[in-house]
């Protein structure tokens, strides 16, 4: 198998890339009913969130999301003269239980007609949000071993078609079918999956396409994404 189609921002399985295409339109990667999330809401306090922290876990170039009028967080894509931003998520050692995750999410735009494109994708896959989650001791964002991180797939949400479309929530659920790891692999084909549950140590969501966290820029214009509900 290439390596190269394996990366520290998650790998794209055959069965995310066909949920992209079957779904589009509806700018979610997977067309399915859900089980409803729990009651443990995750605090969206900004000061709590990085943009692409350090590898120890630091605070990183890319900073923090800032803080949403009335509740959550929120903030501007960069332009492709900046660094993409790739992984929103926050320190979390709860145990996440219950039957599913979900995340609600409003895309705005500022100003001209923006559009959203992935840092690194050869395929054109489209650009998209997934939920992540890890049990890594650190960010742990250049770790190339897996089994401690895991990407919804193919929950997802298509960035270019929920784009003024209003509030959307993203629902997967916590079963290891419906999470792969660094190199693509279902937590139902290794061991890891239940652990990361158990022991979190990262929580939120990543942007990317082909590859999963590895970045998002808006051209054409500007764009807002608004976070105000993350839960399980």
């Amino acid at each position: 198998m290439d390596r190269r189609r394996f990366v520290r921002g998650g790998f794209r399985s055959g069965l995310g890339l066909a949920g992209i295409a079957a779904d589009r339109v509806l700018g979610a990667c997977a067309a399915r009913v859900l089980p409803e999330s729990g009651d443990t809401a995750v605090s969206l306090k900004a000061r709590k969130w990085f943009i692409d922290p350090t590898r120890a876990g630091q605070l990183g170039g890319n900073g923090r999301p800032y803080k949403l009028a009335g509740a959550g967080l929120a903030f501007t894509f960069p332009d492709p003269s900046q660094p993409a931003y790739g992984y929103i998520m926050r320190p979390w050692s709860t145990p996440i239980e219950g039957n599913s995750i979900s995340l609600t999410i409003r895309l705005q735009t500022v100003e001209g007609d923006p559009s959203f494109v992935a840092s690194d994708d050869a395929l054109g896959v489209p650009a998209a949000v997934r939920l992540y989650l890890s049990s890594s001791g650190d960010a742990n964002i250049y770790d190339a071993v897996g089994g401690d991180r895991w990407w919804s797939n193919p929950v997802c949400v298509v960035l270019n078609s929920a784009l003024d479309a209003g509030y959307l929530t993203m629902t997967c659920p916590l079963d290891a079918s419906m999470w792969t790891d660094t190199w693509g692999r279902r937590g139902t084909e290794i061991w890891g999956f239940a652990n990361s549950l158990n022991n979190p140590t990262w929580l939120g969501m990543t942007l990317g396409a082909e590859f999963f966290g590895h970045g998002v820029w808006c051209v054409r214009g500007k764009a807002e994404m608004q976070v105000t509900d993350l839960s399980y």
